[in-house]
């Protein structure tokens, strides 16, 4: 059984996450841009405030994409930390303040998005080297 308080966090982050009309839909039956909505609602529930995100994106299209990131932007405005986990260079680059990029397991670059597309050790990892050389 839920306290007063419980129901009332859990209808607030159903609206702030826009999920209301999901309540009653089978979770496996969502779209991965529904099914992440929902696990930011549960964690919207709790007291803490830092989440883990590991590849949020994933599966996802441009518009889901977009509203996800909309979504953890307004949930940094809130005073949580977010911890992500992430490929989709263009969602992250538009999205953190600071990045750490790993090549095999190994910390290559930390900085700001501007400093890690200019990083060379990053534009090799992951874009090869300049077929000029």
């Amino acid at each position: 059984f839920y306290s007063r308080e419980e129901k009332q966090l859990a209808q607030d982050a159903m609206h702030k996450m826009q999920i209301g009309s999901l309540a009653k839909c089978c979770y496996r039956e969502l779209s991965g841009g529904q099914q992440q909505r929902v696990l930011l609602a549960r964690a919207l529930c709790a007291t803490r405030k830092m989440l883990l995100l590991d590849e949020p994106a994933a599966g996802m299209n441009e518009q889901e994409t977009e509203e996800l990131r909309q979504t953890i932007s307004e949930l940094q405005k809130m005073n949580f930390t977010i911890i992500l986990i992430e490929h989709d260079m263009h969602f992250v680059m538009n999205l953190c303040h600071r990045l750490y990029v790993l090549n095999h397991g190994k910390m290559i670059a930390a900085g700001t998005p501007n400093e890690i597309k200019t990083n060379n050790l990053v534009i090799e990892a992951y874009l090869g080297k300049d077929v000029d050389e």
